[in-house]
């Protein structure tokens, strides 16, 4: 057991690394976006006070929405292995870093397009559906690592863990709720297509505040899920 204890701090000291090594290479992302934008942000903000507002909540939002997302991706992804076994899940952390450095370059590129809403919108309708078939391939590939698992002779302090571990993935609406913020998102998308049509600056700010609403709600809602499930794990 303490072997395990060390193999196990051995493994969470390495990926705390490579999560820091991923979450360096997005804030490099978002300052290169930054400085690639910052004199356009500045023409906005002596042109138009409020649109260089709303853009720059979005930039900062969608940023610490990538930590957000990293960080909570580090930590579901440690307890799969920890609990799923070693053999049961190989060589998923190394793909799943790949992933995030791919998405701190999505990231980047909503944190550079945010003072431009149609864009911005467009890309995270995109963002949506891989994020949905993502989810699908998820819980495809989840579902019979945890069958294998739960057919074995497990102590209780395990079998509450992978109870635990199937309820967070598969007792949650957790594609629903991308559908929902895909829905939202596409409507903001509508708005900023009304303003680029008829330049109405109403449009452009409506579209503004229902992608903020509707980060900030996605966001909140699978933060609660994970706190009344997976965070409760050790």
């Amino acid at each position: 057991m303490t072997r395990q204890r060390r193999r196990r701090r051995g493994r969470r000291q390495y990926d705390i690394l490579t999560l820091l090594w991923a979450t360096g290479i997005a804030v490099t992302f978002f300052v290169a976006s930054v400085l690639q934008s910052w004199q356009r942000f500045t023409s906005l903000h002596l042109s138009n006070p409020l649109h260089f507002y709303l853009s720059l909540t979005l930039a900062l939002g969608t940023f610490t929405l990538f930590i957000r997302y990293a960080v909570a991706t580090h930590h579901e992804l440690s307890l799969l292995r920890d609990h799923l076994e070693e053999a049961e899940a190989p060589r998923i952390m190394p793909k799943t870093y790949i992933v995030i450095i791919l998405l701190a370059l999505v990231f980047g590129v909503l944190v550079a397009t945010s003072d431009r809403i149609l864009l911005y919108s467009s890309v995270l309708v995109v963002y949506n559906l891989a994020d949905l078939w993502g989810g699908w391939q998820v819980a495809r590939m989840l579902d019979p690592m945890l069958k294998r698992v739960e057919a074995k002779d497990l102590d209780p302090e395990d079998r509450v863990a992978i109870d635990t571990i199937r309820g967070f993935y598969f007792g949650y609406p957790t594609l629903p709720r991308i559908v929902t913020m895909m829905f939202f998102n596409w409507i903001a998308v509508c708005f900023a297509l009304s303003f680029r049509f008829t330049g109405q600056s109403s449009y452009r700010t409506t579209a503004y505040i229902i992608v903020l609403l509707t980060m900030i709600s996605g966001e909140t809602v699978i933060q609660w899920w994970r706190m009344r499930s997976i965070y409760k794990l050790k």
